[in-house]
């Protein structure tokens, strides 16, 4: 039994050291799948400065009519705008019958403030003939008038209405009306406020040209 047992193991041992000792077969190389390179983005290439934003101008709002009579009527006042006559001598001819009735107001009242303002005769005092007066000027001609001397005043008398001057100046913020007295032609100068029509002054008109 020995012997059959010492031949099969020496027989095991030899199988098993060819098993051992048998090249084994190389590993398979790994299979890698293609990889696609990414695809670079791109970044839009920025183009010229753009145009800055054009802003719409700002509407100009024009003064209001109320706002430009009341700043022209100051103007006119304090003696910075005064209308000048284009055609001295000549009289305005109306336009319709409004027109016509707005240029009678003003002569009228033309001739009511040279009237008054008349040399009065030695029965009337100073304080009397300023109450007449005052009234019919605008503010800034009673600071002018106040305190003449009626007695210093030329005439005496209003004999008649010229007419209307015409001016450069619209005719709400000034108007020049031509009266005759006994001492010559006045220019009286008036304006439109909300009190009515009032006088800013009254002069004699200067000698035409070349007059002697």
């Amino acid at each position: 039994m020995r012997r059959l047992l010492v031949p099969a193991l020496i027989a095991a041992l030899l199988l098993l050291g060819w098993w051992l000792l048998r090249p084994q077969p190389a590993d398979p190389a790994p299979t890698t799948e293609p990889t696609t390179a990414p695809t670079p983005t791109t970044t839009p290439t920025p183009s010229a400065d753009p145009a800055p934003p054009t802003t719409a101008p700002e509407p100009t709002t024009p003064a209001s009519a109320d706002t430009e009579l009341e700043d022209a009527q100051e103007d006119l006042e304090l003696g910075e705008s005064e209308g000048e006559p284009v055609a001295p001598g000549e009289s305005v001819v109306a336009r319709d019958e409004r027109q016509a009735a707005e240029l009678a107001t003003y002569e009228r009242a033309a001739a009511a403030f040279l009237e008054a303002f008349a040399r009065p005769n030695g029965d009337v005092t100073p304080e009397q003939w300023w109450a007449r007066v005052e009234p019919l000027l605008t503010e800034q001609g009673q600071q002018d008038y106040a305190g003449v001397d009626p007695q210093a005043v030329p005439y005496t008398q209003v004999l008649a209405s010229l007419g209307i001057v015409p001016t450069d100046a619209p005719a709400h913020l000034l108007t020049i009306a031509r009266v005759q007295t006994d001492a010559g032609v006045y220019l009286v100068e008036m304006m439109t406020g909300p009190e009515g029509v009032r006088v800013a002054r009254a002069t004699p008109e200067p000698a035409p040209v070349g007059a002697l």
